[in-house]
C-alpha cells in the first residue's frame, strides 16, 4: 500500500505527488482506483498545527485512547490501511481553524485549505455556504479519494466528547456536527451518485445500520442517511450509460445516393438529432474527468468519434464524386446541410460539415468548389458566413459570440471548452504545502455548468430510422493522404 497511499506525519516533510483525478469503476477500492488511473495518490490529512507529532508519535497516542467500535466497523468494511486510519483519526483533534492550513484571501474569501481543515470547516456547526459545498463534492475526485472522504466524515461523526485534546467540547456541539454530517451526505447522494462504487455504498449502508441501532435521538439522521443508501441504489440501476450505436456500414455509393434523394434539412434534422441524443447522454463525471485530465470517457468520447467519423465522410464523399458535376451536387448538399444545421443552432454538426469541406482534399477542387457555388444561387452568402463562425482565429472569438446569443435548443462546440480545460490545466499554479486551491475548484465547477447548462433541452424533430441508421453506419474513410491522392486524380491542376 505505500506505493499508492501516501501519507505525511511531520510539519513540512517531504510530499510526494497530490492527486489530479482518479478514474472511478465500479467496485474498485483505492489501490485499484490508483492502479487502474497509473497515478499515485497523496492523501495529506494534516500538517499538524505544533510539531509534538513526530514519525511513530500518532500511533502512541491514539493508543492511549479507544477508536469508537463504529469507526472500527466501517474502517474494516472500507477495508482502509491501519496507517490510514491513524491519519483520518487525527482530525478530531486538530486545532481548527489553523491559519497555516485555513487560509483566507484579503478580500475575505475562503482560498486554501488542508483536508482534514477542510472536512472541520464542512462539519462546522457555523457552516453556511451551499455553494462551497456543492463545489467541494463535485471536484472531490481532483483532491482526495470518495471512500476515503466518506471516512473523514465517519470518523468526524464519532467525534470524542470532551476528551482533553479533542476539538468537539459537548454533546451540544457534537449533535450539531452530526446534522451537517448527515446533511452533506445527503446532498453527495444526488449531486454525485456515481461516486459510490459497491465498497463505498457497502460503507455507507452499514454506516445507516450502525444508526439504526443506535438510540431514538439518532433517528432523524438514521432516516436521511437510508435515503440516501436508497436513492444512490436507485440511481445505480438507471444509470447504465446510453450506448451508441453502430448501424451495418453499407457503401459509399449506397450511402450518398440515399443522402442525395432526401431533403437536406431533414438530413440536417437527424444529424442534429444524432449529435442531440450523444451530447444529452454525457455525464457529470464525464465532463469533470475531462476538465481536471486529457481523458475522454464514455459518451462524450463516443461524440467526439462521432464528430471526426462525419467530418471524414463529408471529405471522402466530395472527392468521391467521379465527375465535376457530381461532386459539385454533393458538395451542394453538404453546404446546404451546414445552412440547417446553424439554423437548428447545432454547432458540433456544422463545425463537422464545414471541417470537412475545408480538408485540403476538398478545398483543392477549385473546378467544383465553383460549381457548386452557381448551384447555390441566393444561398451563397449564407453559406459562406459560415466559415467565418467556424474559423478557429482569435480563441473561437467569432463562434463565442454566435453560440452567447443563440436560443435553447443548442448544442456547443465541444473542441471550444476542451481548449478552454486545457488552458485550466496549464494555467494552475499548485498552492503551497500541498493544499486545495478552492479558486480552482470553483472555477471547474463554473466550467462544469457552463456545458451541462446546454443539456437541459431537447429538440423536438422528429425520428427517420433510415437515415438514423446510414448515420450509424458511417463508413471508415480512407487517410488524409489516400483522399489527397484521390483528389489530384479528381482535378489535377
Amino acid at each position: 500500500m505505500d506505493d499508492v497511499l501516501i501519507v505525511r506525519s511531520k510539519p513540512r516533510s517531504k510530499v510526494s505527488m497530490r492527486i489530479r483525478s482518479i478514474t472511478l469503476t465500479p467496485g474498485l477500492g483505492i489501490e485499484e482506483a490508483a492502479a487502474a488511473s497509473k497515478k499515485h495518490i497523496l492523501f495529506d490529512p494534516e500538517v499538524f498545527s505544533s510539531n509534538q507529532f513526530e514519525v511513530g508519535a500518532i500511533s502512541d497516542f491514539l493508543g492511549k485512547i479507544t477508536i469508537p467500535n463504529e469507526v472500527n466497523l466501517v474502517f474494516q468494511e472500507l477495508q482502509l490501511p491501519k496507517e490510514c486510519q491513524e491519519k483520518l483519526m487525527m482530525i478530531n483533534f486538530c486545532v481548527y481553524p489553523n491559519p497555516n492550513e485555513f487560509i483566507i484571501s484579503e478580500d475575505g474569501k475562503f482560498a486554501f485549505s488542508s483536508f482534514s481543515q477542510l472536512i472541520l470547516h464542512l462539519t462546522s456547526p457555523n457552516f453556511c455556504n451551499p455553494s462551497l459545498q456543492r463545489v467541494l463534492l463535485l471536484t472531490m475526485i481532483s483532491y482526495i479519494h470518495p471512500i476515503l472522504f466518506f471516512s473523514a466524515l465517519i470518523v468526524r461523526y464519532y467525534s470524542f466528547v470532551g476528551f482533553s485534546q479533542s476539538n468537539v467540547s459537548d454533546n451540544t456541539q457534537m449533535k450539531l456536527i452530526r446534522h451537517r454530517i448527515v446533511s452533506i451526505i445527503g446532498l453527495w447522494s444526488k449531486l454525485c451518485n456515481y461516486h459510490f462504487t459497491n465498497k463505498l455504498l457497502g460503507g455507507l449502508s452499514l454506516f445507516s445500520d450502525l444508526l439504526t441501532k443506535a438510540n431514538s435521538l439518532e433517528e432523524t439522521n438514521q432516516k436521511i442517511v437510508r435515503s440516501s443508501v436508497n436513492h444512490i441504489k436507485k440511481q445505480i440501476t438507471q444509470m447504465i450509460r446510453p450506448i451508441a450505436l453502430k448501424s451495418e456500414c453499407v457503401g459509399p455509393n449506397t450511402m450518398l445516393k440515399q443522402f442525395l434523394d432526401s431533403p437536406t434539412e431533414a438530413l440536417a434534422k437527424q444529424i442534429t438529432l444524432r449529435n442531440s441524443y450523444l451530447f444529452r447522454s454525457i455525464m457529470q463525471h464525464e465532463w469533470i474527468q475531462s476538465i481536471f485530465t486529457e481523458e475522454k470517457r464514455g459518451s462524450l468520447k463516443d461524440l467526439i468519434t462521432y464528430f471526426d467519423q462525419l467530418t471524414r465522410f463529408v471529405s471522402f464523399s466530395v472527392v468521391f464524386g467521379t465527375n465535376e458535376r457530381e461532386r459539385a451536387d454533393i458538395y451542394t448538399m453538404w453546404a446546404k446541410v451546414s445552412i440547417h444545421l446553424r439554423q437548428s443552432n447545432d454547432f458540433m454538426g456544422l463545425f463537422s460539415v464545414i471541417s470537412g469541406l475545408t480538408h485540403k482534399s476538398v478545398s483543392r477542387l477549385i473546378k467544383t468548389i465553383r460549381l457548386s457555388l452557381k448551384y447555390l444561387g441566393k444561398q451563397k452568402s449564407t453559406f459562406e458566413s459560415l466559415f467565418v463562425i467556424c474559423e478557429m482565429d482569435n480563441d473561437f472569438k467569432n463562434y463565442r459570440e454566435v453560440i452567447s446569443s443563440s436560443p435553447s435548443p443548442s448544442i456547443p462546440f465541444i473542441a471550444c471548452f476542451q481548449k478552454d480545460w486545457v488552458y485550466f490545466r496549464e494555467t494552475y499554479c499548485p498552492p503551497p504545502l500541498g493544499l486545495i486551491s478552492i479558486k480552482h475548484l470553483e472555477s471547474a465547477v463554473e466550467m462544469l455548468d457552463r456545458v451541462s447548462w446546454y443539456q437541459n433541452d431537447e429538440y423536438s424533430f422528429s425520428t427517420d430510422e433510415n437515415i438514423q441508421s446510414l448515420l450509424r453506419g458511417l463508413p471508415d474513410p480512407p487517410s488524409s493522404k489516400s483522399l489527397m491522392a484521390i483528389s489530384l486524380l479528381r482535378e489535377p491542376n
